[in-house]
Parts: C-alpha cells; structure tokens; sequence
C-alpha cells in the first residue's frame, strides 16, 4: 500500500480513494465524505452520522434509523415517515401530527380522536 505526499494517508489499489489515519475508514473522491466499512455506506462529515444509500439521508447511530434532512428528525424505515421523539411512534409529513402503532393511521392532536391518513405517508 503506497503512501501519498499528505502524511499519514494511504492510498488503496483503488484509483482516487485513500485510506484516512483512522482504520478501515476510507475517503472517497468527493471531499469530506468517508466511506464505511459496509460497502456502500459512505459517513457524513458529522462525527458518527452515516448517509445511507439514498441520496441526502443521513443515518444516525442507531441501526436501521436514518435521519431526515430536517435537524433532529429522525425518520422510519418506511419512506416519507418520520419518528417523534417518543419511541416508536412515527409522525406523518405534516409537522406536529404523530401516527398511531396501527399502519397509516394518523394521530390528531386532540387524545383519541384519529384522522384519515394523509397522501405520501
């Protein structure tokens, strides 16, 4: 594995992709953007956030739990779906309108009392 001019940063067999100083922890060829040890999983900039497959979701620690665009808005597996900060409950696209266990059944803000689910939910 050869090195490059830049110290402690290696360079794979791989064109345009480096090794930074942190094991198994690759840097693409688009700046600021490292590559996970899972393939096709590259890291944000942000310490611990990864960006999942889709372009312009970010994944947070939590397995299986990507992050919206939106700061501090965690987003379901299911797309389109966001998770509130109460655990396990998703929230619709609509801001402030929590969705109950049951699939696509929406929360009012009024206790009990449910709506029809939106489009695109």
């Amino acid at each position: 594995v050869p090195m490059s001019r830049c110290p402690s940063v290696l360079v794979s067999p791989c064109p345009c992709v480096s090794v930074s100083p942190c094991p198994h922890v690759q840097v693409s060829s688009c700046p600021s953007v490292l590559v996970s040890p899972c393939p096709n999983v590259p890291i944000s900039e942000c310490p611990h956030v990864q960006v999942s497959m889709c372009p312009g979701v970010p994944m947070s620690m939590c397995l299986s739990v990507p992050t919206s665009p939106c700061p501090r808005v965690p987003m379901s597996l299911c797309p389109r779906v966001a998770v509130s900060w109460c655990p396990h409950v998703p929230m619709s696209t609509c801001p402030h309108v929590p969705m109950s266990t049951c699939p696509h059944v929406l929360v009012s803000p009024r206790p009990h009392v449910h709506v029809s689910p939106c489009p695109y939910v």
